[in-house]
C-alpha cells in the first residue's frame, strides 16, 4: 500500500486512538492540538 492518499486515511483511522478529551480540545484549541499531534 501506498501512503498519502485521503483513501488510506479513512480505511485506517482508529477513533480509539484519539486522546479521551479530543472533542473539547479540537473546539476550543484546534490548531495548537493539531501541531502537537504532528510531532508524535
Amino acid at each position: 500500500m501506498e501512503a498519502g492518499c485521503d483513501g488510506a486515511t479513512l480505511c485506517f483511522f482508529d477513533p480509539a486512538a484519539l486522546p479521551a478529551n479530543f472533542d473539547v480540545q479540537v473546539k476550543d484549541e484546534a490548531v495548537e492540538l493539531m501541531a502537537q499531534l504532528q510531532t508524535q
